[in-house]
């Protein structure tokens, strides 16, 4: 890549938040109102996510098992398919998800909370 950066998609004055790129054909974004938007290496295309609460970070262990988070406690667990709440038991605001696979998940929250989800 040459080192410049150029704009490739906006969504009509939605604040995006996080991105997560799990190939150069396989890139979801996540912003404010439950916005999820998806690259599937051709065209950008907005998902639906149930939800209108704002959505802080994104993260996958690969194309069909992605996990965004927001405000409230609100977790969401891509299969490929639909996107599902998952319930964390808090309602503290999630600003960051990692993993080591769709199976073990950490989530860092407002107020002294990490998360860890185990399936």
């Amino acid at each position: 890549y040459d080192g410049n950066w150029q704009a490739v998609y906006t969504l009509g004055g939605v604040p995006f938040n996080s991105v997560w790129v799990n190939t150069e054909d396989d890139v979801f974004v996540v912003g404010d109102h439950g916005t999820i938007v998806h690259f599937d290496g051709t065209v950008w295309s907005t998902q639906m996510s149930g939800t209108g609460t704002d959505l802080l970070t994104v993260w996958g262990d690969d194309a069909d098992d992605v996990f965004a988070a927001g405000r409230d406690g609100l977790v969401l667990r891509y299969d490929g398919t639909d996107w599902e709440p998952v319930e964390t038991g808090v309602r503290v605001d999630i600003h960051g998800l990692d993993g080591v696979s769709e199976l073990n998940v950490f989530a860092a929250g407002t107020k002294n909370h990490l998360l860890r989800f185990l399936d």
